[in-house]
């Protein structure tokens, strides 16, 4: 399988001091696993696109989750306003903080050392808050710390919604898929860009969204 390269404009972004030491640590692992007789294939997007991309990944399970809300028999009205702008206000707060939290708990079944494997962050130039497992992972494990706020926040508080016949809650839930449309971007990546070889590894990229495949 050749390197596969989706950067567009982080490469020559400032580094943060976290980001720095955290790279010099990746670097480390690179090394040993290229001296093991790995090979190193990058599977990165921008951050940019990624947020861009984020309503069209999430589209198809909103559409998919509404329908089956009206086709129940569920009715498209909002109970009190002032309750629904809360749910709405913390569903902002949810999606900045929950959110990495839960990519951290999806990690931490499969790392030894949670404190320093699993690393939060926040990069200011584009906004966007973050999680990092800094581990090898067999591609399940890296694929459900990747998705498990879109599942925990998406999904399950979506089928909440249609189980009680909440709109309130059906459109919380889309707004975490739309929240995790980055994630799942880069989990259709890392499906897409399969390799044949017997032992891969995946860690998330240092500095770049994506993450890093090792086969061998």
């Amino acid at each position: 399988m050749d390197k596969e390269e989706l950067n567009f404009d982080e490469k020559n972004r400032k580094l943060s001091k976290a980001e720095k030491k955290r790279l010099a640590k990746y670097n480390e692992i690179e090394k040993e696993m290229l001296e093991k007789g790995y090979e190193k294939h990058e599977i990165t997007v921008s951050l940019v696109k990624a947020n861009v991309y984020a309503f069209f990944d999430g589209l198809p399970f909103i559409l998919i989750f509404f329908l089956i809300y009206y086709f129940v028999g569920n009715k498209f009205t909002i109970g009190n306003g002032i309750v629904t702008g809360i749910i709405f206000l913390l569903n902002l707060i949810v999606s900045t903080i929950v959110h990495e939290g839960l990519h951290g708990l999806g990690y931490l079944p499969s790392v030894k050392n949670p404190s320093k494997e699993i690393e939060f962050g926040f990069i200011k130039e584009m906004l966007t808050p973050y999680c990092v497992c800094n581990a090898l992972l067999r591609k399940h494990q890296y694929l459900i710390g990747l998705l498990m706020p879109f599942f925990v926040l998406g999904v399950c508080v979506s089928i909440l919604g249609i189980v009680f016949g909440s709109l309130t809650l059906l459109i919380s839930g889309s707004f975490q898929i739309m929240c995790a449309g980055g994630d799942l971007l880069v989990a259709y990546l890392t499906i897409w860009n399969r390799s044949k070889k017997k032992d891969v590894l995946y860690h998330d990229h240092p500095t770049q969204c994506g993450v890093v495949m090792f086969d061998k």
